[in-house]
Order: structure tokens, then C-alpha cells, then sequence
């Protein structure tokens, strides 16, 4: 299967994300033609790292099915405290800070492009400007522009 790498499996790490895991495996289960219950027995497979010690400690003896296992695991990687974690993350990215590690400008706003399109489906789905808030933060360097003027609206607000 094309889950033999570690690296291709689902560790829980906050740059993965459970649901785009579910959706692969469960192509690869088509293409295997895969029963449901063959699919849940499997499982296990898909996972690495923290993820598997969940799995097999919290849900795969308590689960009777595959969609029960996956909505379990969902539970546990789509948390509130998952989401917090995130936005917390995105709300601390700089992009400011790229630069001065050594990434060109245009390469530093790729990465900032890259990782808050990759954390912002695990951010709380109910906030809807988390992402904006995020890139305006990691593209200013703080959630304002510092104006010498003292003026604190972002660029993004219309001046009166």
C-alpha cells in the first residue's frame, strides 16, 4: 500500500491534518476494494508517532467500526485545543523573521503562504478571520503598522 513510509503516515503533528489523511486511504481503499471492515482493521496502518499510541490505546478496542475510528480520532486531532494550538501558532509567525534566517523575500512569503494554507483547516472553523488575522500579523510583524504618525489602522482598513 502506499503507506509503508513513515513519512506518508499521519503522525498528529500540527502540519498534518487527519481528514486529508482519511480521504487518501480511503481512495486506496477503493482501489484495493476494501470492505468497511476491512478498511477499519487496516487502519492502523495510516498512522505513526502519537497518532498510532492514541489508535491502539484509546481507539481501536473501543471502536465497533471504521467511521466510528475515524470520528474518534477526529475528536482527538480536531480538538478545541488542536485549534487553539494552531491559531496560536499562525498568531506567532512572523514573516519578518524569515529574511534574517536567510530566506529571499519571495521565498519567505511562499513559506508564509505554504504554512498558514496548510494550518488554517485546523484553525477553528467558527472564526473565520483567523487567516486573515494571521497573514496580516505574520506580513506587518504585529497586528498593526506602527506608524510614526501613531495612526494603528493595518494597511488592509480603509482611512478616513
Amino acid at each position: 500500500m502506499r503507506f509503508r513510509d513513515s513519512s506518508s503516515k499521519f503522525s498528529g503533528n500540527l502540519g498534518k491534518t487527519w481528514t486529508e489523511y482519511v480521504a487518501e486511504y480511503q481512495q486506496v481503499a477503493r482501489n484495493y476494494d476494501l470492505s468497511q471492515e476491512q478498511r477499519f482493521q487496516l487502519m492502523h496502518n495510516i498512522l505513526s508517532g502519537d497518532a498510532k499510541r492514541f489508535y491502539l490505546d484509546e481507539v481501536q478496542s473501543y471502536a465497533s467500526t471504521f467511521k466510528q475510528a475515524v470520528e474518534m480520532v477526529s475528536a482527538e486531532y480536531n480538538s478545541i485545543v488542536r485549534q487553539y494550538r494552531v491559531k496560536n501558532y499562525l498568531a506567532g509567525y512572523r514573516i519578518s523573521t524569515l529574511p534574517t534566517d536567510g530566506v529571499a523575500e519571495a521565498a519567505g512569503l511562499e513559506q508564509t503562504y505554504k504554512t498558514t494554507t496548510m494550518l488554517a483547516p485546523q484553525a477553528d472553523a467558527g472564526d473565520d478571520g483567523h487567516l486573515f488575522d494571521a497573514l496580516l500579523v505574520s506580513r506587518s510583524g504585529g497586528p498593526t503598522t506602527g506608524a510614526a504618525d501613531g495612526d494603528s489602522k493595518t494597511d488592509f482598513e480603509m482611512k478616513d
